[in-house]
């Protein structure tokens, strides 16, 4: 059940992690207003729609039977619980799906079309990376569920820090690849500071080899 809830939960790490990103655009272009509004509609939206996920995995529906199947926890009491997360992580996905479309509108009045269909661009590496890093992450779960104990606060974290490593190495590779200058940057960043000799400037060169 914790993998299941992780598995679903999984699937707005990357919206939560754009959704403070927008915030902040937009305050930097001086609208607040817009965002409240859509956070007030995204946190409506996230309780009016917990009691029917819920009632999905609680009222025997064939649709929440199917999920629970597909999820392998359909023999497992208080399914009911993956409603909560799915109705959090509905609601963080439409959350960052308004925020973006709202500020592609306010970057094309400040910077033009070229700027914010560069930044859809960007956007649609990210969706697509982390899409298939929580499939793999799920999967990697999965796997791990027979090989790893969940009854214990160890094998929790165990499981936890293998399936982040494996879904974090895979999507900074999957970015790398489709050419993300952010992922390049910090490529390049490690390169410099790992790989490139030491400079040390020509008058402490000099006085190292009077000391010596």
């Amino acid at each position: 059940l914790t993998a299941a809830a992780l598995a679903i939960f999984s699937l707005a790490i990357i919206a939560e992690g754009l959704s403070p990103l927008f915030l902040r655009s937009f305050y930097a272009l001086g609208n607040t207003k817009l965002p409240f509004l859509i956070s007030l509609f995204t946190a409506t939206l996230v309780i009016g729609s917990a009691p029917f996920f819920v009632s999905m995995f609680t009222i025997g529906r064939a649709s929440g039977h199917f999920i629970a199947n597909l999820m392998k926890v359909g023999d497992l009491p208080h399914v009911g619980v993956l409603g909560l997360a799915m109705a959090f992580t509905l609601g963080s996905v439409v959350d960052a799906v308004l925020l973006r479309l709202a500020l592609f509108s306010e970057a094309k009045k400040y910077f033009g079309s070229g700027y914010a269909n560069g930044f859809g661009v960007a956007f649609a590496k990210i969706l697509v990376a982390a899409f298939l890093a929580s499939v793999l992450g799920y999967g990697t779960l999965y796997l791990l569920s027979p090989l790893i104990s969940l009854s214990t606060f160890w094998g929790v974290a165990e499981q936890a820090a293998i399936t982040f490593l494996v879904a974090a190495s895979f999507y900074g590779a999957l970015m790398h690849v489709m050419g993300s200058q952010e992922t390049e940057d910090i490529v390049n960043l490690f390169r410099r500071k790992l790989l490139s000799k030491e400079i040390v400037p020509m008058e402490l060169d000099h006085e190292r080899e009077t000391l010596k």
